[in-house]
């Protein structure tokens, strides 16, 4: 029985759900407007993005010629370039801009349902969950995540104008359609996956599937050009994935690909315990193995009720091609889940869910089920209403994001080191170090491990401490720009003047302008290890750039002259 959902529904406009609706979009996400970048990818693209600050020509022409940290979406980059020409560094004008277009797209998404369906209760629950998923939090908290926001605009675009081409045959509509998924490929690449979702569209709208195939040509077209160009643009990333991304066999891919269709499946239902980053285990757990099992019972489901709603299998199939660039089928990150790669293909799951619920004649829920509905519904919607603000807590600071991440990833030293940071950074040195040693014990080799306990031991005056640390991230090569400054500091406070004299002169080398305070510390450095005319060299050296505000600086010069006359 096919697409029984269709039923004809009243156009008069119910504005009670839409005042509610506001209201509980304002409540949830207004808290995720901060003042503060997150130190995963916001610094790549925007504090340390050269190519954000101008909407010059030649810089415009840059965005969509060359790739940059790792991806192409010179869309998205251009609309950050104008971003920050409204707001310069100010995060909250840029969260404010993705607390906008998550809007926006719920909008969106509630036309795009209602072109496919009459029935609005469906149109109402899909743009619910669409916009009040848990798992949906990370993609409107997280700046950098403009790119699924942005795609996610064109996306439904181009869906809707093509809804719109298949009722009316019009060219104009086709496009548009055309256009716009040309703007959201742009946006971000994961829109190659609109071609086979036409398809989908198709089949929803009891259309034959092969009727229209040859205006998907240009579609196939554009994914095939941009899916090239991501491949391209991958070498970028490959540094940071190989560190991060364990060498998986084939086989084991196999069992990670399973785990993240299974993810995202229970997920849909049950987003307890969210976290921004789902670093891969060395070791596969037990669950990666169960996975295929689990989801050979969700195909057995759809292929059971296959008949009775086109919406089942259709809204399953939106889900799969929206879902299937990220189940890690190849390698394509250093995550094995992400809560923002959900934010399009749940849209699908919707739809299923939906035709379950609504559907009154495909007979899969028992009538007692049925008597209580609205019920069941609006227990659910609380609760993941709740969820969405327990989670938008933990996007609120940087400590407790970064210790959410640590948490959902005790196997991973990384994880534990970045955590450290911040909660050293929140003058908690004592509860910094336990993240130390915890990432200590998962990776002995890691050298921001040694140089974190470096800097929190010297805080504590644990100064000898601190030096071993400091040796020991040298040892391991750290690259940290402060490396040389700290080391020069660390062998000053420990006495050992000669090893602080080399760090001191690298430091002065790289430095643009003379700094006072290093050509001091050196010229204390060369006093004590009876140097005196190079200490000299370097008081004047500071009395060349100020000799009115550091009148003790002469003092000090002066009994360098005498000791030195004295040595002679």
């Amino acid at each position: 029985m096919k697409n029984k959902i269709h039923a004809g529904e009243s156009t008069k406009t119910n504005w009670l759900p839409i005042v509610v609706f506001s209201l509980i979009y304002i409540l949830l996400y207004s808290q995720l407007i901060t003042n503060f970048f997150i130190n995963v990818d916001d610094d790549v693209y925007f504090t340390n993005n050269p190519f954000i600050k101008s909407l010059a020509p030649d810089n415009i022409i840059h965005l969509f010629s060359s790739f940059y940290g790792g991806n192409y979406h010179p869309i998205t980059s251009l609309f950050e370039n104008i971003q920050y020409a409204f707001f310069g560094l100010n995060p909250a004008g840029y969260h404010f801009i993705s607390f906008l277009f998550h809007f926006i797209n719920c909008i969106l998404v509630y036309k795009l349902v209602r072109s496919i369906s009459d029935k609005i209760q469906l149109a109402y629950l899909t743009t619910f969950i669409f916009a009040f998923h848990p798992m949906h939090v990370e993609t409107v908290a997280w700046i950098t995540d403009q790119t699924d926001v942005f795609c996610a605009t064109f996306s439904l675009l181009s869906l809707i104008t093509y809804v719109a081409y298949i009722k009316n045959n019009s060219t104009k509509h086709l496009v548009l359609s055309i256009l716009y998924f040309l703007l959201a490929v742009c946006s971000k690449p994961s829109a190659i996956a609109i071609p086979p979702t036409l398809f989908v569209i198709d089949y929803l709208l009891n259309k034959k599937l092969m009727e229209k195939w040859l205006i998907k040509i240009p579609y196939f077209l554009i994914a095939f050009l941009f899916a090239a160009l991501t491949f391209l643009s991958l070498d970028a990333k490959q540094q940071i994935t190989e560190l991060l991304l364990p060498d998986y066999t084939a086989i084991q891919l196999f069992f990670v690909s399973n785990y993240a269709l299974a993810y995202y499946l229970v997920n849909f239902f049950f987003p307890f315990d969210l976290c921004a980053m789902h670093l891969a285990p060395k070791e596969l757990p037990t669950l990666y193995y169960v996975a295929p099992l689990f989801n050979l019972l969700i195909a057995y489901f759809i292929w059971k009720n296959f008949k009775k709603d086109n919406f089942i299998v259709g809204g399953f199939l939106f889900f799969l091609f929206s879902i299937a660039l990220v189940l890690q089928i190849l390698p394509s990150g250093y995550n094995i889940v992400a809560e923002r790669y959900t934010y399009i293909p749940f849209i699908g799951l919707s739809l299923l869910i939906g035709s379950v619920l609504f559907n009154s004649e495909n007979a899969i829920l028992s009538v007692g089920l049925r008597k209580n509905l609205n019920t069941i519904l609006i227990a659910f919607g609380v609760v993941f209403i709740g969820l969405n603000f327990s989670y938008g807590q933990d996007w609120k600071s940087l400590v407790s994001f970064n210790t959410n991440i640590a948490a959902h990833n005790s196997h991973s030293s990384y994880a534990q080191v970045s955590a450290g940071y911040f909660v050293f950074q929140d003058n908690k040195p004592q509860d910094a170090l336990e993240y130390c040693n915890k990432a200590e014990l998962l990776d002995a080799n890691n050298p921001e491990v040694y140089f974190l306990k470096s800097k929190i031991l010297y805080s504590i005056q644990e100064k000898e401490a601190a030096l071993k640390n400091i040796q020991l991230a040298q040892k391991l090569k750290c690259n940290r720009k402060e490396m040389n400054d700290f080391l020069s500091i660390i062998y000053f406070e420990n006495n050992q003047f000669d090893s602080a004299i080399v760090y001191f002169s690298k430091v002065i080398a790289k430095d643009s302008v003379i700094t006072p305070a290093n050509y001091r510390n050196r010229a204390v450095s060369y006093y004590s290890i009876n140097k005196y005319q190079e200490a000299i060299n370097d008081y004047n050296q500071i009395l060349s750039v100020d000799s009115l505000s550091m009148m003790n600086i002469y003092g000090e010069r002066g009994i360098c002259y005498e000791i030195g006359r004295a040595h002679v």
